[in-house]
This record gives C-alpha cells, structure tokens and sequence, in this order.
C-alpha cells in the first residue's frame, strides 16, 4: 500500500514538472494527469467503493491514462531501436495471451469468477453474496443458501443476503426458517 502511494506521487510529480514546462504539457503529462483523475476517487473512497474485488470497472478511465503514457513510451522507444521495440511488443503480446489462458477457466461464467473471488477474500461479505446470486441464477439453491448464510455471518445486517437466503430456501421448497 505505501509503495503504491509512492508511485501516485511520484506520477503527480511527473505529472506537475510536465506540465510546468515551457510549451505544451506533452502526452506524459496528459497520461499522468489522467491516470491521477482517475484513480483519485476509487483510491480516496476505497472503503466506500470496493467493496468487491470484482468492481474493476473503477479502473477504466485510470487505463485511458495508462494507455496514454504506453503510447508516449512507444513512440520514444520506435525512435530509438525498432528491433527493441518489436521484441517487446512480441513479449508483451506473448505475456496478454498465456495470461488470459491461464485466467480462462476464472472467467468461463459466473459462478467461477463470484468462486475465485470468495476464496480470495474469504473474509469479504460481498463476494459470499455474489456468489449465492451466481447459484440462485444456476439454479444451485442449496448451495446458494450455503453461501449467503457465510454472507450473513460475515456481516449480519446485510438484508440482501437474508432475502438472497429466503430464496435459496423457496428455491429448496423450504418455507424460509
């Protein structure tokens, strides 16, 4: 956590001398300074927002940013050595694919993402829940109930879950207990 507030300040230090600079600010202060606005309120609000390690969609507009300095560090790198440049695009190329093959079975539906995601934050009620809407919508009703109650004991007052459990035991044909 602090490395990363490093790197945030260290990209608006960037971002700030860039944009000081005699002439127009340039696509490394452009980057920078989007990459900032955008992470700014997921990272301010974390508590608030993040409340599943699935909400990446907080990170869509920081990718604008960080696509904007990739491309500023391209053409720079072009410049200097195509050769290199090449390579690292095969590399990089290489790298997306076995990293999407190896996330392949995570992301086959949906009750394999809402799986991972609650073993790995066992302790997080939110993935418990989304995880028993993935089986409420499989129509996995005991084990959807199985995980809305890990939900409910994780944080009692969560309402969505009890009426999520409600369902699971309709679902069962048990009046809800």
């Amino acid at each position: 956590v602090v490395l990363g507030w490093i790197g945030l300040a260290a990209l608006a230090w960037v971002a700030w001398a860039r944009i000081r600079a005699p002439g127009h600010p340039g696509p490394v202060a452009i980057g920078c300074a989007w990459l900032l606005a955008g992470l700014a309120l997921p990272l301010l609000l974390h508590p608030l927002f993040l409340k599943s390690h699935l909400q990446e969609r907080y990170l869509y507009l920081p990718a604008v940013g960080a696509a904007w300095l990739f491309a500023a560090g391209w053409e720079r790198l072009v410049r200097r050595n195509v050769t290199m440049a090449v390579g690292l695009l095969l590399l990089m190329l290489a790298g997306g694919v076995a990293g999407a093959a190896a996330r392949a079975d995570v992301w086959r539906d949906g009750g394999s993402l809402h799986e991972a995601n609650a073993r790995r934050a066992p302790d997080n009620p939110w993935a418990w829940h989304g995880l028993g809407l993935a089986y409420l919508d499989a129509g996995r009703f005991p084990s959807a109930g199985s995980a809305f109650e890990h939900a409910v004991r994780i944080l009692p007052p969560l309402a969505m879950s009890w009426n999520g459990l409600g369902q699971a035991l309709t679902g069962q044909g048990r009046e809800p207990e």
